[in-house]
């Protein structure tokens, strides 16, 4: 069982183009290829479920032996993934340089031997792994220590400094890391402790800043997310964004080392979106955000974690700034990556998503579609993510209704919303407003009442607001939106 489910994870984490790739790497196998069969009937899983594939199966002659052909595929698959990756990833290139260096040193071929290792020199020098120059000058060492005869000491001595120099970087960098996964740590554990959280992470002790040119890679652009960090905590999201978008102007300067590192970068690419978010700042929104979405993905994994942060952040732009342009066609685009992806998102993130997608027809005045898609949300009854999301879907549908002129249907409908409700728990205050709101509003018998009722109830959300501050319910701001739309009609 775990073997199987281990392949079907390693299928479902290949991306579109190592799919195709494995498929051209079997047709240089000899034989029957089962393993194909398997292979893409799994692929077309959407859930590992072992029953299912030997059910599918029961007629092959290899399903008696299949848990052989499970170990060939998933061998094979591994096989045609290192030499996919063998020019793309730099760890694997340095890998198979290490591999042919050794060859190459026990044929006594030492003229290629010092070729190989210079081009590996090289390149663990431009992606900055300090490792990997180091262990290059020593077989240096021991390389000029055997063979070289004029100048021996200078270049030992060379050598030996250019050691000295990777080794501090190497200390420089794993201090830097110390330091992130301690800040990062405490910040997950502690953030709703801000007295606690500043007394674990006062104990860091950061660079004062650093160059560029002297630095590691890796130093520079964590030592300007810690500082960003430090600036969070202390609740000044100005330098806290300013600050993040340093750490990216570091990548920007390496950009070759996004494709090494694409899954860290775009983490910082979020980052960055939701502090432009939280201080409002929505004129870099979509180069950042096109950036995010375009910089492929190494496997499904994170393929799926880039899709849903580029949906969040695409959502939350365009609701923030009312931007309906084409959205038709950016919703299909999400739904065929819903249907895509679905089982690797959790359900809370389903659930926000549904909201946000019903909240942007409800801005455009697409009501029909707008409760279409709360409706998602409705209908999940086994659902316990969100709850937050859940009660006001429920109390939102009849805005939605109202709109839509369904005024007996919200009249009907607002008591067995009302009595759902008090079942899941006590009525918040914020409810039990907007409950007065939709009875005053069903009892109003002309037009200037109503718009009087509306214009009160604008008040009446922007003081409960004041007086909420620190804690507002999910809705408000939407309906807040809504009410005032409708009294600037």
């Amino acid at each position: 069982m775990s073997t199987s489910s281990h392949l079907f994870d390693l299928i479902k984490s290949l991306s579109k183009n190592e799919k195709r790739y494995f498929k051209l790497f079997c047709t240089l196998q000899q034989g029957e290829k089962n393993y194909l069969k398997l292979f893409d009937f799994m692929d077309g899983l959407k859930r590992y479920d072992e029953q299912v594939i030997l059910d599918h199966f029961m007629k092959a002659d290899f399903v008696k032996n299949i848990h052989v052909t499970k170990n060939y595929l998933y061998n094979l698959i591994l096989k045609s993934l290192r030499i996919y990756e063998a020019e793309k990833n730099v760890k694997i290139q340095l890998a198979n340089l290490w591999i042919e260096i050794d060859i190459l040193e026990r044929r006594g071929l030492n003229q290629q031997l010092w070729e190989r290792l210079q081009k590996t020199k090289k390149i663990a020098i431009k992606y900055h792994d300090h490792l990997s120059v180091v262990r290059a000058c020593r077989k240096e060492l021991s390389f000029v220590a055997e063979w070289e005869t004029k100048k021996t000491k200078e270049r030992l001595e060379e050598i030996t400094e250019e050691i000295a120099r990777h080794f501090r970087l190497l200390e420089e960098e794993y201090e830097a890391l110390d330091n992130y996964y301690f800040m990062t740590f405490n910040y997950r554990k502690f953030h709703n402790n801000l007295n606690l959280l500043k007394e674990k992470t006062s104990q860091v002790r950061l660079l004062e800043s650093v160059d560029r040119y002297k630095n590691s890679f890796t130093t520079c652009y964590i030592h300007y997310y810690l500082k960003a960090l430090e600036y969070r905590i202390d609740g000044n999201q100005l330098l806290y964004n300013e600050h993040l978008k340093k750490a990216i102007s570091v990548w920007n300067e390496y950009r070759y080392m996004i494709r090494e590192r694409p899954r860290v970068y775009k983490i910082y690419l979020a980052n960055y979106l939701s502090s432009c978010h939280i201080l409002g700042k929505y004129d870099e929104f979509p180069v950042y955000l096109e950036e995010l979405k375009s910089i492929p993905s190494t496997g499904f994994k994170e393929e799926v974690e880039t899709f849903q942060n580029a949906v969040f952040y695409e959502l939350l732009y365009r609701l923030n700034t009312e931007t309906y342009k084409n959205i038709d066609e950016t919703i299909q685009s999400i739904e065929k990556g819903l249907e895509k992806y679905e089982y690797k998102i959790n359900r809370a993130r389903i659930t926000a998503f549904n909201y946000n997608i019903s909240l942007l027809f409800f801005f455009n005045r697409d009501f029909e579609k707008a409760l279409t898609w709360l409706n998602k949300i409705l209908n999940d009854t086994k659902n316990e993510h969100r709850k937050d999301i859940q009660r006001f879907a429920n109390i939102l549908q009849l805005v939605y209704h109202l709109e839509l002129g369904n005024t007996d249907l919200v009249y009907n409908l607002q008591s067995s919303v009302r009595r759902k409700l008090k079942r899941w728990g006590d009525l918040s205050r914020f409810e039990g407003l907007i409950f007065d709101y939709l009875k005053a509003f069903l009892d109003c018998t002309s037009l200037k009442e109503s718009n009087q009722l509306n214009a009160d109830f604008y008040i009446t959300l922007l003081t409960f607001k004041q007086e909420n501050n620190t804690q507002q319910p999910a809705g408000l701001g939407e309906l807040i939106q809504w009410i005032s739309n409708k009294n600037n009609k």
